[in-house]
């Protein structure tokens, strides 16, 4: 009797819009629902998307899918993070297979941390880390359908715990920047197709012996006396030596705009594997005397794009020169390969040929 007036009473009190005692504060109507998902964080669905928005970190899950969006998990198709969320909760996204796509909302965001299993066993194809993140979490990107990832090349430092993209069969090339300090056990293992792993830190931790584990077609890519080319012998791993022979300076010349002249510049630096593509940079020097010891300009710029083999990388460059005395006069220009480690410039190789250019 007891048991049938309460089903009774809950029938009533949801037929009039009120709470239920066992209300979850999730609202569902049609394709649409909303709730909390942490403190102060929140989290809306509409037409496959699901947005976090709000602030502070998600709250975490566990493999039991015990998400608050689990009505919708096959349907979601992208995941949008907002610019005050600090850390994506553990499982957050664990088995959502329909996923293909985790964006951020703008450049300002603050998320530091990608939880254990938070995207594992999703259909995500490519993912860019945002430069504030600072630990990708055990499994957060396992078993997904992920083909590319790039990493931010700032200052800090960034930890790959266990596992972290392990089983990601999809996945061919990765390149690790500088900030890059630690690779987890079993992080990229199992990755059957990956072919080029590029390290570019000297100094990186490679531990464990199993981080590329069962990655047959995998070579790693790192400089001539650094860790990574430690581990690669110390495992029987392949492993090539980056190396930038030259830079050549294809085209210079002075476009007139405004009463200022505009340098415009292409260049070619061979040998650089395109996965490092976004360490280097280009110091462009231009001067009236062929020596360079006179009226020298200098500016700095990055490498453009890269062929698809990774043989050739390519840099334009407009730079306006705020120098009215370029008028008339012949100048020459050079450039140089660089990156940044630990605060100093590393050259790669020695300054290009020399192109003369007129003022006029």
């Amino acid at each position: 009797m007891k048991k049938g007036f309460l089903l009774l009473l809950l029938a009533i009190l949801l037929s009039i819009g009120m709470k239920s005692p066992f209300h979850d504060n999730t609202v569902y109507a049609a394709e649409k629902a909303s709730g909390k998902c942490g403190s102060n964080a929140k989290w809306s669905y509409s037409n496959g998307t699901l947005t976090i928005s709000g602030k502070g970190a998600m709250k975490n899950y566990t493999s039991k899918m015990n998400y608050p969006w689990k009505k919708y998990r096959k349907k979601i198709k992208g995941v949008l993070i907002g610019t005050n969320i600090t850390k994506i909760g553990n499982y957050a996204f664990y088995k959502c297979s329909n996923l293909t796509a985790l964006n951020f909302e703008d450049v300002s965001y603050k998320v530091k941390e990608i939880g254990n299993y938070a995207c594992s066993y999703t259909g995500i194809k490519a993912i860019a880390i945002p430069s504030t993140v600072n630990k990708i979490g055990k499994g957060a990107f396992a078993s997904s359908k992920i083909k590319t990832v790039l990493f931010p090349s700032d200052n800090r430092t960034l930890l790959l715990e266990e596992k972290a993209f392990y089983n990601c069969k999809k996945l061919q090339t990765i390149s690790f920047p500088d900030r890059v300090s630690s690779i987890g056990k079993g992080a990229f293992a199992n990755c059957t197709n990956l072919k080029k792993t590029y390290i570019t830190n000297r100094k990186t931790l490679l531990k464990y012996k199993n981080i590329f584990q069962n990655d047959s077609k995998n070579t790693i890519y790192g400089y001539s006396g650094s860790t990574a080319e430690t581990y690669a012998k110390k495992y029987k791993l392949k492993f090539t030596a980056i190396n930038v022979e030259e830079s050549v300076l294809l085209d210079a010349y002075y476009l007139a705009e405004g009463g200022y002249f505009i340098l415009h510049l292409d260049a070619v630096t061979p040998n650089v594997p395109s996965g490092v593509i976004g360490g280097w940079n280009f110091l462009v020097q231009c001067s009236t005397k062929k020596d360079f010891s006179k009226n020298l300009m200098q500016a700095e710029t990055f490498l453009y794009y890269s062929s698809d083999d990774g043989s050739y990388n390519y840099m334009h460059m407009d730079k306006v020169w705020y120098r009215n005395e370029i008028k008339g006069k012949t100048h020459y220009v050079r450039v140089r390969p660089f990156r940044m480690e630990q605060g100093k410039r590393v050259y790669g190789s020695d300054w290009s040929n020399v192109v003369t250019i007129s003022g006029n």
